[in-house]
């Protein structure tokens, strides 16, 4: 095919909509291939990546062989993020016109079908056919071969270019930096040849291809994966050739739409828009590349197109600190730059409504707001305690902190603390600058939550030598000395050398624990039963002769994973019996560690019989299946983002933490989702179990996985309640039907932080048990309630007290109680308790009044002129108003005191009738007041009325003070009160 050098300039603009469409039509309908959906920018199968980087991602293992192709070509366009690791984009975004966090990356593969030829040719057709883009713009470049790697130079691409009507000129040779292509550290690779587009087209301008021009760019890289780069470092050939293309979307549409900048383009420029008109006194987006709004402009934009994709695709913050610090930094950047911090919920619907219809997980953006929201209130409140401590740091830290750091809440302790450590440092002798110890970076780590590029900017901003490199090693080794396999016993007992051992006496690698899945139902017992198997013992290790773990060959113990505790059971041989009491898994064994009831040993080599307590299996099988059940009923019934944070399956009980985002959930929803599962255990629902590989898994929508986790890509065991309950991956053991369970009881739910919940619940007899006595106790609360009346209320007190303690105590011993009932009863008791408080005050009232009638009774006007009265009733009050008290007496001077607790009160009436230059309630309660050594409260009527203020006095000593009070406050008055009238 030769290339008609005339411009090939299109008419009209095209919307970006349309040249994906043009993209995916060429592949799909001209071409033979078959379309399929991006994957997910969360990497399920692959723990070498925080992000989906490239399209070639869900395809690695097809390359590797361990996988078979869904088709032998196939397009696409995939969602990339690009934020960390080898393809890390996120310092320079807004500084230029071209990188992105989030980008889409539109791609052809082959699966040893087509090769270089094929698709240097398709990729030419389509460029200068129906995007007619100019050939005269265009430069292709090839791998010029490398010593290091034993390849020579790829000169059968450059003759194919040479074939297809490029100049020699045009084809250029790069080393392995730019045209050797790598997913990773490990993986597939191999040499690539790119397109690289020149928006200017003025002149011939080879020279400078790869130089970092934002007006000559690469617009489309082919990759042939034909190696494997193995973790030594060196390369290896894969079994098949492969074709792997790549092409910027956004790169792709400036071209098109004849722009120098991706920004300039309909993908962002709707996204300035919604920024300007939220933020009307900001000048508009002028496209330049000096002025730092603008500049913002397109962070904004670009965040906010990662931030959407990554939450609509099942990533939240609270699980990736690089999400999260990119939705900080809008935050701050919309604040700081626009005046409006909440910009970030302006351009998230804008976002959906470009991408949306091409990505329909977008398309609920309001359940993407909704995280969003959580995020900008916890970051809003961590602001405010940082801004707090900011006051306490050099000033050189506070910009740090600000704008990078903030999500590092530990930052300015671990500041503090470096200042005080580094005089321990040593210097080193060329800079003279300190050395931070890796020991002490793991500290930073693991104590003050910082990750390697904090330390890193804590270094730069202190002058710190530190080298990160030899940090993961020591990291490593000192995560490793951390955690302690097999409970007891710390040692490990499958290093490198036993595993040889192993390899070399019974030809095994690995434990064949297939059998732990064979369990069946037994209707008669009402329990599962798992086959007994033997196996032989090929290592046994011992610390002090009684705990013991034990290799097998083979297995049927499940050994902890998912969330699921461990099996217990026995080994048999012969009169030798061994309890099983904890399971775990290490470099492809089974480790079973326990202790002999028994005399004796097993021998290595020999054979036991192993036996799986079926009790305890089902409890752990029946436990596992209702979290699952818990947690879609969940996701269904309050239809908000919901992620699972971790989970806790035990033989008797079962806790499950969920972020769930959006108003916190009241009693009825704890009731309608426990009623959910019930009914779903009642409906007797089939459990299915498939095994599927990372294809069959990214070809479906509604599997449930847990953010961050990393699936195996082979062997997934994909759980399915009913038809559409509950759909998860899982290695544990289930139940084979819902009905097996027999019932649910939701027992607890703590709430953790602002959005993340707790549920502890139980399945079996201990959940009818416990809906049993809910009904009970609660039958009970609703009694009291029915029967309290003002006539019993001491008993109804006793009542309340004996029901509180049967909760207490039901707890304690494990008798659980539905967490709704439980609810429900102290509700019930706290209205029942409240008016009972009620009526007893209305009673104390009561013994009040009848008190002081009597003291006036009993002491009339003209035998007693005044009156020091001590309130014996307020002894059986909480609290007690003595102004109330104080109004039952007008016709004569009047000191009234209290004891209520352990605090003393006093209260002093002198109508002005009664009043003198010497006697005044102020004088006269001061008399007390002295006794008491308390103050007394000066007003402008205080001669008529005062108050003593309250005093704290000790039960022993009050009676002293009390009767001294007493004879002050009598004699003074029948001194200055009497005798002077």
């Amino acid at each position: 095919m030769q290339i008609n050098a005339a411009r090939c300039s299109s008419k009209h603009i095209l919307p970006a909509r349309l040249i994906r469409e043009q993209f995916l039509n060429f592949f799909v309908k001209e071409k033979n291939h078959s379309f399929v959906r991006s994957s997910p920018v969360v990497p399920f199968c692959d723990k070498s990546l925080a992000f989906v980087n490239a399209g070639m991602n869900q395809f690695k293992n097809v390359f590797l062989d361990r996988q078979q192709p869904p088709y032998p070509r196939v397009a696409n366009t995939q969602k990339c993020v690009r934020v960390g690791g080898k393809h890390n984009d996120l310092e320079i975004i807004g500084s230029d016109g071209y990188h992105h966090t989030f980008f889409e990356m539109l791609g052809n593969w082959s699966f040893n079908d087509y090769f270089k030829k094929e698709a240097c040719t398709m990729a030419l057709e389509l460029l200068t056919g129906p995007y007619k883009i100019n050939p005269n713009r265009l430069y292709v470049t090839y791998f010029k071969g490398d010593a290091e790697l034993g390849l020579e130079p790829d000169l059968e691409t450059f003759e194919i270019w040479r074939s297809l009507g490029f100049a020699k000129e045009r084809i250029l040779p790069f080393d392995k930096k730019d045209n050797f292509w790598e997913m990773g550290d490990v993986g597939p690779c191999g040499p690539c040849t790119e397109i690289h587009f020149d928006h200017l087209g003025t002149s011939l301008r080879a020279d400078f291809v790869n130089s970092g021009l934002a007006d000559l760019t690469e617009l489309w890289n082919l990759v042939f994966i034909q190696y494997n780069r193995n973790s030594d470092g060196s390369i290896s050939s894969l079994p098949h050739k492969n074709i792997d293309t790549g092409m910027g979307f956004e790169r792709l549409v400036a071209v098109l739409q004849e722009k120098s900048s991706n920004y300039d383009t309909d993908l962002f420029l709707p996204l300035f828009d919604g920024i300007q008109k939220a933020c009307p006194r900001a000048s508009p987006y002028a496209g330049t590349f000096t002025n730092d709004l603008d500049k913002d402009y397109r962070i904004l934009a670009d965040h906010g197109r990662m931030v959407t994709a990554c939450i609509a695709d099942g990533m939240f913050p609270d699980n990736n600190y690089k999400l999260r610090r990119v939705l900080r930094k809008m935050i701050l950047v919309g604040e700081k730059s626009f005046g409006n911090d909440r910009l970030v919920f302006e351009i998230i619907p804008r976002v959906v409504e470009s991408l949306g219809e091409t990505f329909p997980e977008m398309q609920n953006f309001n359940q993407i707001l909704k995280v969003v929201d959580h995020e900008f209130e916890i970051y809003k409140n961590l602001r405010k305690d940082v801004s707090k401590g900011i006051k306490t740091v050099p000033l050189k830290m506070v910009d740090l902190i600000e704008n990078d750091l903030l999500d590092y809440p530990g930052i300015i302790f671990a500041y503090k603390n470096l200042m005080l450590e580094r005089e321990k440092w040593k210097r080193d002798e060329k800079s003279q600058k300190l050395i931070v110890p890796n020991e002490y970076a793991f500290k930073l780590c693991d104590t003050y939550g910082l990750d390697v590029d904090a330390i890193g900017r804590l270094c730069e901003m202190e002058q710190l030598l530190w080298n990160r490199a030899e940090f993961r090693s020591t990291s490593k080794r000192l995560n490793a000395k951390l955690k302690k396999f097999g409970g007891n016993v710390e040692q490990k007992i499958l290093e490198k050398e036993k595993i040889e051992e192993i390899s070399s006496k019974f030809n095994i690698r690995r434990t064949n624990d297939i059998y732990k899945y064979n369990s069946q139902w037994d209707e008669a017992k009402k329990k599962y039963v798992t086959q007994r198997i033997t196996a032989k013992i090929i290592a046994a290790v011992t610390k002090d002769n009684k705990i013991w773990q034990l290799v097998t060959d083979k297995s049927n113990f499940y050994h902890e994973s998912g969330g699921q505790v461990s099996d217990k059971g026995l080994f048999l041989q012969e009169n030798v019996k061994f309890s099983v009491k904890n399971v775990f898994f290490e470099n492809g064994f089974v480790i079973h560690e326990g202790s002999f009831d028994t005399e004796g040993s097993f021998s290595v080599g020999s054979d036991v019989e192993m036996i799986v307590n079926d009790d305890f299996r089902t409890g752990t099988t029946s436990h596992h299946t209702a979290t699952h059940l818990l947690n879609g009923i969940a996701r269904a019934e309050f239809a908000l983002p919901c992620c699972q944070k971790s989970s806790l399956v035990l033989s008797d009980q079962l806790k499950l933490e969920l972020s769930i985002y959006g108003p916190r959930l009241t009693r009825e929803q704890y009731q309608r989702l426990e009623n959910g599962v019930r009914d779903a255990i009642k409906s007797g629902f089939a459990v299915r179990i498939d095994v599927i590989d990372e294809q069959k898994l990214l070809s479906m929508s509604d599997v449930v996985t847990v953010p961050g986790e990393i699936y195996p890509d082979t062997g997934l065991r994909l759980v399915q309640v009913g038809n559409s309950v509950s759909k998860e991956l899982c290695c544990g053991t289930h139940a084979q039907n819902t009905a097996h369970l027999g019932d649910f009881c939701l027992t607890n739910v703590k709430l953790t932080g602002r959005a993340s919940y707790i549920f502890t619940a139980v399945v079996g007899d201990a959940a009818k048990e416990a809906h049993r006595l809910g009904e009970e106790l609660l039958a009970q609360a609703k009694d009291i309630q029915r029967t309290m009346n003002k006539d019993n209320v001491s008993m109804i007190e006793r009542d309340i007290m004996d029901l509180q303690e049967t909760l207490r105590a039901s707890e304690e011993a494990k008798q659980f109680v539905p967490y709704c009932v439980k609810n429900e009863i102290l509700s019930i008791l706290g209205e029942v308790e409240a008016k009972c408080r009620a009526v007893s005050k209305e009673q104390l009232r009561e013994f009040v009044e009848i008190e002081m009638k009597s003291l006036l009774e009993a002491k009339p006007k003209e035998e007693h002129p005044f009156l020091v009265h001590y309130l014996a009733s307020a002894l059986l009050m909480e609290s007690v108003p003595l102004h109330r008290v104080t109004k039952y007496v007008t016709d004569r001077p009047i000191i009234v005191i209290s004891y209520t607790g352990t605090t003393v009160k006093a209260r002093c009436c002198v109508p002005e009738e009664f009043q003198s230059t010497d006697f005044n309630a102020e004088k006269w309660l001061l008399q007390v007041a002295h006794v008491f050594e308390s103050q007394i409260e000066t007003t402008k009527g205080s001669k008529i009325v005062c108050n003593m203020k309250d005093k704290r006095i000790n039960v022993n000593l009050f009676a002293y003070k009390l009767e001294k009070a007493l004879g002050n406050a009598n004699a003074f008055a029948e001194f200055y009160f009497l005798k002077k009238s």
